[in-house]
């Protein structure tokens, strides 16, 4: 079973898997080289989130860009700095985020402005870092995809400011099925676990302690946590 070996790996040291992982997210269509400049960017802007005063109002926010090979389209995507993957505050209300407007996001640009054909949010792990990003691809201007976006964030900013308590607990309880939601397979759980194990997480009690976590969890928990202070821009050109 896959808890047996994850035990084995824990207790033998025999790799050390977190060192030799190495994921990597691409925005549009890029060479690996333009991709590795993605992946030093979101760790810069980690460093830079991290290293501003506590409760600070200065808003951190930068435009990256890298070339693509793509003649038709182009892409962008918008980053927010979470925390460590091990941080289970943080990554519930990211979750709790994505949870509540995910959906939106696909159905208004995808499906009803077919406005791009890849159209994606959610929680993004590099090594032990959390990002929340929302990413699309598209043939239209760039900076019409970036402000496009931008858009629906400031929805997302006011869709949950004015979140009913209701609605808030049909969400939460809502993310917590999801969560606990059972694997189909044997693969999709081992991969689970993996991909818990080398972000610094016991895969084996991650569901019940992010379900905790979620929980104990107030609507005024994410309105006071102003994850959106912080943002990474990527972009690509030709």
């Amino acid at each position: 079973m896959p808890e047996e070996l994850l035990d084995g790996i824990k207790s033998q040291e025999i790799l050390n898997v977190k060192q030799f992982n190495y994921k990597l997210y691409i925005i549009g269509n890029i060479e690996v080289n333009e991709g590795l400049k993605v992946e030093e960017a979101l760790k810069r802007h980690r460093q830079q989130v991290n290293a501003s005063e506590p409760q600070s109002n200065n808003k951190i926010s930068k435009v990256v860009t890298v070339r693509t090979f793509d003649i038709s389209n182009n892409a962008c995507g918008i980053f927010y700095y979470l925390n460590k993957s091990c941080d289970l505050r943080m990554k519930a209300i990211g979750s709790f985020i994505v949870n509540s407007v995910e959906e939106m996001f696909f159905d208004q640009l995808r499906t009803k402005e077919e406005f791009g054909y890849v159209v994606s949010a959610g929680i993004y792990t590099i090594k032990d870092d959390d990002f929340l990003y929302f990413v699309v691809q598209s043939d239209r201007n760039v900076e019409e995809i970036k402000e496009r976006i931008l858009r629906f964030i400031t929805f997302t900013k006011d869709y949950i400011k004015n979140m009913s308590e209701q609605e808030f607990l049909e969400r939460q309880e809502s993310l917590i099925d999801l969560f606990k939601e059972k694997y189909k397979n044997l693969y999709g759980y081992s991969f689970f676990l993996y991909s818990k194990y080398i972000s610094g997480i016991d895969g084996l009690t991650f569901i019940n302690d992010i379900c905790n976590v979620i929980k104990k969890m107030e609507l005024k928990d994410v309105l006071n946590c102003d994850i959106f202070s912080n943002e990474i821009i990527i972009t690509t050109e030709k």
